[in-house]
């Protein structure tokens, strides 16, 4: 189950860029991969009461920071599923804004792998571009 969450470092970095959308889990400071059960958790409200609490940030879930970065900041990813006759299959991705050309993120063997590389990426285009 733990592989639906952001990791623990896009999940700080999500909190940087104003991430604040209500969440299941949260990422411990002490054990920065223990994930907790609290109810619904937010970056502001737990803030308050970090002495009791112990928490770093939450723990999105990865369609949760896709959504937010599309309804945020208007970044949309394309997912791209191809096969290879013999070589087997591949996905694409690349990330596409009104305001900024095309970036594309890369092709991987695994979803799993596309979705990491593709949420790192996110999180630094919108670091780099504070205006979108």
């Amino acid at each position: 189950m733990n592989k639906e969450f952001c990791t623990y470092e896009q999940a700080l970095a999500l909190k940087e860029l104003g991430f604040d959308e209500p969440c299941f889990l949260g990422y411990k400071m002490e054990d920065l991969f223990e994930l907790f059960t609290k109810g619904l958790v937010y970056n502001s409200i737990y803030e308050t009461f970090n002495e009791t609490t112990n928490l770093s940030c939450t723990a999105p879930l990865y369609q949760q920071a896709f959504r937010w970065f599309r309804e945020k900041h208007e970044l949309v990813v394309d997912w791209n599923h191809s096969q290879y006759d013999n070589a087997g299959s591949y996905i694409g991705v690349s990330i596409k804004n009104i305001h900024l050309e095309e970036t594309v993120v890369g092709v991987y063997k695994s979803y799993e792998e596309a979705e990491q590389a593709c949420l790192d990426k996110l999180i630094q285009i919108v670091k780099n571009n504070a205006h979108i």
